[in-house]
């Protein structure tokens, strides 16, 4: 016999049927991550998460204490995620723009102010446990005395640089660092040339040997340029 209320609940979802009880669970995969105070500051354990994981985290954070505490508010501003980010307005609103346009991870209460998409947040702690059990399944490489290390993971400032660059073959071609973060700013990554470029002089030249940085031929005000190996 066919479960009509079943298929009712899969099919139309209600935010006023999330208990305290579901609640609980989503906090308790939530905490590892991030807390909040009792007046609504976000506080994020975990400073090597992507910014804009941190974003659906505050995003997801306010929801859930607002269940537990409804002198906390369910909602947050664009401003408050800047602080958190430590970026731009506008750079948070174009994060928060493409994470709302490609997944319906929140909804636009009135200007500035946000509310997430509580049919999201279950499947958003799902991927964020798997992505942290994924990381830390890494191979292991020998050290010089035989002994077996992990390879150290990438993560902000580096991630971007190798997900959005280099593995889509951005530096087939040798770049400039200047390049490298206008490219970067066309998804949203606002960063310090000088972290770009020491970062991928060591991680990326150095350390994994992806990259290697040749003398600029033009002989210009650029003296390096980088490129694949």
């Amino acid at each position: 016999m066919r479960d009509d209320n079943g298929i009712k609940n899969l099919l139309i979802v209600d935010g006023s049927n999330y208990s305290k009880q579901i609640m609980e669970e989503f906090a308790k995969k939530l905490i590892k991550y991030a807390k909040i105070s009792k007046n609504g500051d976000i506080i994020i354990l975990d400073s090597s998460l992507p910014p804009d994981d941190k974003l659906r985290i505050a995003l997801v954070l306010r929801f859930i204490a607002h269940t537990f505490d409804d002198t906390i508010p369910e909602t947050i501003t664009l401003k408050e995620l800047a602080n958190l980010l430590s970026e731009r307005l506008e750079a948070v609103g174009s994060r928060l723009s493409k994470i709302m346009k490609n997944e319906k991870f929140a909804k636009k209460i009135k200007k500035g102010v946000y509310l997430v998409q509580y049919f999201v947040i279950d499947k958003f702690l799902t991927d964020l446990e798997n992505k942290e059990h994924s990381i830390g399944s890494g191979k292991k490489r020998t050290t010089k005395s035989g002994s077996k290390r992990k390879d150290k993971v990438v993560t902000g400032v580096g991630k971007d640089i190798l997900e959005l660059l280099i593995n889509n073959n951005f530096f087939k071609t040798p770049k400039t660092i200047k390049e490298a973060c206008k490219k970067l700013e066309e998804e949203t990554r606002f960063y310090n040339p000088k972290v770009v470029d020491m970062t991928i002089r060591k991680t990326f030249v150095d350390s994994k040997k992806i990259l290697r940085r040749i003398s600029n031929p033009d002989k210009g005000k650029v003296k390096w340029l980088y490129v694949n190996r």
